[in-house]
């Protein structure tokens, strides 16, 4: 393990290193130090106790690269110092571990190799300062809370080769305006979405065949989304509270909308309902008291027949209008 250096000012060519919060300090070249870096010993287990001087200040813009057997541990926050800002994994390291760098709260850039090809449950979770992070084409899979209130993350590029988006992997983000899911993606995982209240449109690819519970709940800037002819399960509450989202169409082959799924909607105007549903969960439209039409494709018998729970269309002024084409 060692630090690495983005520029060194000084005027003697000699940095300071205290391993040991100040106690004691090691000198080093300054040219050797930007080439190669500085290691770490392996008795220090604490980088908060890490302390770097020259002759003009105390550094903070300290690059630290962790090992490969480190990486794949996972929860280095116990050794971790929480303020670092820049984190560089080396060349070669193939997995990053379950909440390897959650509560880093200072983080703001991490530069991931193209070697990595998973990255754990609640790996950034909690990093609040992270801004942006590319995840290279080798990671196939953005598993559970990886990115969990990431409050300032604004840009994401999810690459080609993820299929599946885990349970609240992007909750919280509520800096992200706009995420482009690749069509290699095939399900969106519960809570995946949730409180992404700064997200105004999000692309769902044909690729897609499910929508978890509770995706996209109170994603409230949300103004359109649009469900590809793909998708056969959306869960419970999954627009719940997108009270800017002012139309939607689910799509042929959709047999239930579930319970809550639209609810408190309260700018939905319209929406499109396939004869292929046969069920209206609990709650499912309550609270849309924008929602003026119900565009149902079905005649008035089939409308008639769908099972439809308890306040499907509590305080929605919706009429139907059947056998709707548009």
């Amino acid at each position: 393990m060692k630090i690495s250096f983005k520029k060194l000012k000084t005027a003697d060519n000699t940095i300071r290193v205290s391993f040991d919060n100040k106690n004691t300090f090691e000198n080093f070249d300054k040219n050797t130090a930007l080439a190669d870096g500085v290691p770490i010993p392996d008795e220090c287990t604490d980088f908060s106790n890490i302390v770097v001087k020259t002759d003009k200040s105390e550094l903070s813009n300290l690059v630290y690269e962790i090992p490969t057997d480190l990486l794949s541990q996972g929860n280095l926050r116990s050794k971790l110092d929480t303020r670092i800002k820049d984190l560089k994994i080396p060349e070669g390291v193939t997995s990053i571990g379950n909440g390897t760098f959650s509560y880093c709260k200072s983080l703001t850039s991490i530069v991931i190799p193209d070697s990595v090809t998973s990255i754990g449950n609640y790996a950034f979770f909690d990093c609040q300062s992270l801004t942006s992070i590319n995840i290279p084409n080798s990671v196939t899979s953005i598993e559970s809370s990886t990115f969990y209130g990431c409050s300032n993350l604004i840009s994401m590029t999810i690459p080609d080769s993820v299929t599946s988006i885990g349970d609240s992997a992007f909750l919280s983000c509520s800096g992200l305006t706009s995420i482009e899911i690749p069509d290699s993606v095939i399900s969106i995982g519960s809570e995946a979405f949730y409180d992404c209240s700064g997200l105004t449109s999000i692309t769902i690819p044909d690729s897609v065949t499910s929508i978890g519970n509770l995706a996209f709940e109170n994603c409230s800037s949300l103004t359109s989304i649009e469900i590809p002819e793909s998708v056969t399960s959306i869960g419970d509450g999954a627009f719940w509270s997108c009270n800017n989202l002012a139309s939607i169409a689910i799509p042929e082959g959709i047999t239930s909308i579930n319970d809550y799924t639209f609810n408190s909607c309260s700018s939905l105007t319209s929406i499109n309902i396939p004869a292929s549903a046969t069920y209206i969960g609990d709650n499912a439209f309550s609270g849309c008291r924008s929602l003026i039409n119900i565009n149902y494709r079905g005649t008035e018998e089939q409308w008639n027949n769908i099972t439809k729970g308890d306040n499907w269309n509590n305080n929605c002024p919706a009429v139907v209008n059947y056998n709707y084409v548009e």
